[in-house]
């Protein structure tokens, strides 16, 4: 009989996809505004991939650990979903940090840029527009929303997942069952 996953191994997985993103969002960062506009794109394909890859993984081991005939859909995309947590929180410590301390300039950059379309767009209310892209810019807000769309991320590539893991369960319970029932005869 296979044994229960631990949350322990579920969460190895989540911090390995959480290392992988804040990788691929420091190497992103190290490269030259002159590069190529494809390049940008190339690392959100990195991102998704590793999404991809790295919940597949903890999905698979999931369902290799829960007794197969067990195995419900929502159990995997829930194993995706706390996997994507985990790697919330990297992300979120991450882009805090960087918020604050690796590049406040370039989001004090993208923030006065926001301002100054807002006074294009709306006329000469800058102060309130300076205090709700403030709000919108404070650290802890973009903080936040990287924390939500990594688990946004990992829960959407659960959903597609989780339910092809169901028919390998099925085709492993089933000689199982076979061979219990020989037995007994």
């Amino acid at each position: 009989m296979k044994e229960r996953v631990s949350f322990a191994s579920l969460t190895k997985y989540g911090l390995l996809l959480g290392i992988v993103l804040v990788i691929i969002s420091l190497i992103k960062m190290m490269i030259p505004d002159e590069v190529p506009k494809i390049v940008p794109y190339i690392f959100t394909l990195l991102r998704i991939a590793a999404y991809i890859f790295l919940v597949y993984l903890v999905v698979k081991k999931a369902v290799e650990a829960i007794y197969f005939n067990k195995y419900k859909v929502g159990k995997g995309i829930l194993v995706g979903l706390y996997a994507g947590l985990i790697a919330g929180f990297a992300m979120f410590f991450y882009t805090y940090l960087d918020v604050l301390y690796i590049r406040p300039e370039y989001y004090d950059m993208i923030a006065n840029q926001q301002l100054l379309m807002f006074h294009e767009l709306y006329g000469d209310d800058i102060e309130r527009y300076h205090e709700m892209v403030r709000t919108m810019y404070h650290p802890l807000m973009i903080a936040f929303g990287s924390f939500f769309s990594t688990l946004l991320g990992s829960g959407i590539v659960s959903l597609f997942i989780a339910p092809f893991f169901k028919k390998q369960a099925l085709e492993m319970t089933a000689p199982a069952e076979d061979q219990e029932e020989s037995q007994e005869n």
